[in-house]
């Protein structure tokens, strides 16, 4: 198995005091208990665009919904699911399906996501994608995945009123977000995301230097993460796959194409996929690209120095929204996810800030100026 190659190491930690509004407990509505019922949906099947291939999402009404009324449509992008590269006509059904009906804090996050949604008057579509592990991106072997998305929403529009568009990402669906909002400016109004990998060169490094210190999930991990580009990683000659990792690591080497997103992103302690604790591994992903600027950059990946959110908030306060909380022990898993916080962010009900939380999953966050350390 091939080793972490040698990397720069420089890392810029930059001191900041951010005053931050406390927030109210009254604020967030409740997540519904373990023991509460998966909610219902609707299956509506649509063609791609591109090829024809049957897919197909799960729709979830608002309380109250009513034809003529127009609602804004959340998109919830699953996490990699080792499903094969083989596409599946109809989908693969998203693991947030599944995850409805557990009695555990992910089951509870997952029934929450759905209620906290039509609490708050959205509409809310659950992909199920071709493969589990098509990183959201058009690719050779993973076919128009970001096509498939747009094509979606393209239907879901045809048939409701839709007004402002948002998605909600975890893991690979994290960079799936980021990546769409980038490629598609203006369309998406907010995104949420956790367990985010925002430097897919990073994650790929990370998964090798794992696997070389004999970690049993890294080798599978690393596999089904290359499904979509035919195996072939960074850095093996290949000038589209080479692409389709900067494509996917735009929050670090390119966080201006995301100006007037609002980004809600959790990070968690204890995530081993996605480290963002420095006695893990020295690139902490969303620390790295939201707060303190590095200029660690991996085998292949263009040279860069990160120009975080936090500096480019600064910058420009209106085109650079972001809510951070980081869950000091939290693993990789969708309870990172506070519903209820997630649709306060989109209705512009919470303030944006730096957050911790000792807690999964959070009920009320703590001010924090260095999440992270």
């Amino acid at each position: 198995m091939t080793r972490l190659p040698p990397a720069r190491w420089t890392l810029l930690w930059i001191v900041t005091a951010v005053l931050v509004i406390p927030v109210s407990p009254g604020v967030f509505g409740a997540v519904p208990s373990p023991a509460a019922a998966p909610p219902t949906f609707t299956t509506v099947s649509y063609p791609s665009s591109v090829d024809g291939w049957p897919l197909s999402f799960a729709e979830f009404l608002p309380s109250g919904f009513q034809p003529a009324r127009t609602y804004p449509l959340a998109v919830y992008l699953h996490g990699m699911m080792a499903t094969g590269a083989r596409w599946a006509e109809g989908g693969v059904p998203s693991d947030l399906l599944g995850m409805m009906s557990r009695p555990d804090s992910q089951g509870a996050v997952a029934r929450g996501l759905v209620a906290n949604a039509s609490a708050s008057g959205f509409i809310l579509i659950v992909l199920n994608t071709r493969t589990g592990a098509g990183f959201y991106a058009n690719t050779p072997c993973g076919g128009p995945q970001a096509q498939d998305v747009m094509d979606a929403i393209a239907l879901e529009r045809a048939v409701r009123h839709v007004g402002p568009v948002f998605l909600i990402g975890f893991s690979m669906g994290s960079i799936g977000a980021l990546s769409l909002a980038a490629e598609h400016p203006g369309t998406f109004r907010g995104i949420a995301i956790a367990g985010t990998n925002t430097d897919r060169f990073a994650g790929h490094a990370w998964r090798e230097y794992a696997a070389s210190l004999g970690a049993s999930w890294a080798a599978p991990s690393i596999a089904v993460s290359l499904q979509s580009t035919c195996g072939i990683g960074p850095g093996q000659g290949n000038a589209t796959v080479d692409a389709i990792f900067v494509a996917q690591s735009v929050a670090r080497l390119h966080p201006q194409a995301l100006a007037g997103t609002r980004i809600w992103v959790a990070a968690g302690g204890y995530d081993n996929r996605v480290p963002n604790n420095a006695r893990t591994f020295a690139f902490l992903q969303v620390n790295n690209t939201f707060v303190n600027s590095t200029c660690l950059t991996f085998y292949s990946e263009p040279a860069n120095c990160t120009t975080t959110f936090w500096s480019l908030h600064t910058q420009h306060p209106g085109a650079y929204a972001f809510r951070y909380v980081y869950e000091r022990t939290a693993g990789h898993s969708i309870a990172q996810f506070s519903p209820s916080d997630i649709f306060a962010w989109f209705r512009g009900q919470v303030p944006w800030g730096f957050y911790t939380s000792p807690t999964v999953p959070p009920t009320v966050f703590v001010p924090n100026p260095h999440p992270g350390r």
